[in-house]
């Protein structure tokens, strides 16, 4: 497939690069993104950009960067990471091929503290959400709860029966493993050591 990768500019300042497999097409969609309430596009910063600061449309340059052949849309999205990673463009909101996975990992400590930002502003919200949320889903837990069990029940038996021998000489059972390190015959038994 053909790709163009194209920068838009203004006064020489640039904004944003983009990939496309119709230059023309391209065009008119950002167009149509930048003063069309109604379109998906019509929040990203960019157009918030242009119309903030009262940007005349054809002020905006568009030119070609580049234009191959590549074999398939990560490649396409590659080659434009490429430019975004080269010209660090302002307005791109995020980089071409990075998934969400990658974007989250990247963005990790942003993310963390905007949630606990939330949290914090919101939180007799969320506590009597997840009041209701108890009430309301109190028996699906149980019987969800009860199934599991039901279904590990062998299981779990065979981890209660099987006992261990600690280094201290006790014996316990595999389940009561952090009890036994706690107690004062293994405590005892580690600061002699």
């Amino acid at each position: 497939m053909k790709i163009s990768i194209y920068r838009m500019d203004y006064n020489e300042e640039l904004l944003y690069i983009g990939s496309t497999l119709n230059y023309e097409k391209r065009k008119k969609s950002h167009l149509s993104k930048c003063y069309n309430a109604n379109s998906k596009g019509y929040k990203l910063k960019i157009y918030k950009h242009i119309r903030d600061n009262h940007i005349p449309w054809d002020m905006v340059k568009f030119s070609i960067i580049v234009e191959m052949d590549v074999k398939d849309k990560i490649a396409r999205f590659r080659l434009e990471d490429i430019f975004i990673v080269s010209f660090k463009p302002p307005f791109n909101s995020r980089r071409a091929k990075h998934s969400k996975k990658e974007y989250r990992d990247e963005h990790k400590e942003k993310i963390s503290e905007t949630n606990r930002k939330y949290r914090e502003e919101h939180k007799e919200e969320i506590a009597e959400y997840m009041k209701e949320y108890g009430i309301k889903n109190h028996k699906k837990r149980c019987d969800y709860c009860k199934t599991r069990y039901q279904a590990k029940k062998e299981e779990i038996n065979e981890k209660r029966k099987r006992k261990e021998t600690c280094e201290c000489g006790s014996v316990y059972r595999h389940d009561c493993k952090t009890i036994h390190e706690r107690s004062k015959k293994h405590q005892d038994y580690i600061n002699s050591k």
